[in-house]
């Protein structure tokens, strides 16, 4: 009721529920990006629902006659009706709006500080593990244990059925596969870490029958085509005086 969002105002107990970036995009607390036509919202389950809130926060409403209208939103501005999404309720509160272009540096600067800090780190790992190392050699000299893999190939999204973001988990699948049988790798940089690998086995892998590899051939080209054919659109939307108003119609 109007009088609950009062007192929500009244109390300042709303988090930040959604900020912008720096393309204007606004954003859910947990920092995943939001644009004009994003009809889900991570964490939400109703998709109409989260559609209404994505064009509150962008301003787009309707009148009565059942005109379309652009709302400037402010900082603090807090939606004036409650959104069911699922089993959630959702009261919209806009925290922050950063415009578009360039972030300033001040934004962006514990980003930078944390990015130096962890080559610097790298680098003195790199120093130590001088040579070629066993996997025991480095795990002794850092105090650590030696962990073993398995089943690893491309279509892994977790490392020993646990989601290492650290690691990245595309590149380590792709340096496993880049090394041959009883080869160790140099070192290598993760997201926030280093490791190195050795393969002790790998398996021939699953032959195609030639149906199969012209299929697996088409299907390549035309994730390429289409690939190409988004670019293509892209630029010629960025050098066109087209404006995008589908949201004002979905």
């Amino acid at each position: 009721t109007e009088d609950d969002t009062t007192h929500l105002i009244t109390d300042n107990k709303f988090h930040e529920l959604f900020l912008s970036d720096s393309t204007g995009g606004a954003m859910t607390a947990d920092n995943t990006t939001i644009s004009k036509m994003q009809f889900n919202i991570v964490g939400l389950d109703n998709p109409g629902d989260s559609r209404e809130i994505v064009k509150w926060m962008y301003g787009i409403e309707k009148t009565k006659e059942g005109k379309t209208v652009v709302i400037e939103r402010k900082v603090g501005e807090v939606s004036n009706r409650t959104y069911k999404c699922g089993d959630k309720f959702v009261v919209v509160s806009l925290s922050a709006i950063n415009p578009k272009g360039n972030k300033t540096l001040e934004s962006v600067r514990d980003d930078i500080k944390e990015e130096i800090q962890t080559n610097k780190k790298f680098d003195a790992i790199s120093s130590q593990l001088s040579g070629s190392p066993t996997l025991e050699e480095a795990a002794s000299l850092f105090n650590t244990t030696v962990s073993n893999a398995s089943d690893v190939n491309f279509e892994s999204k977790t490392i020993n059925n646990t989601i290492t973001e650290s690691l990245d988990v595309q590149n380590f699948v792709g340096a496993v596969n880049a090394l041959d049988s009883e080869q160790t790798s140099l070192l290598i940089k993760g997201k926030n870490s280093a490791y190195v690998i050795k393969v002790i086995s790998k398996d021939s892998g699953t032959e195609y029958t030639e149906v199969e590899k012209a299929k697996i051939r088409q299907e390549i080209q035309n994730a390429n085509s289409s690939a190409f054919y988004g670019a293509a659109l892209k630029v010629l939307k960025d050098n066109s005086d087209i404006i995008d108003n589908r949201i004002d119609f979905y």
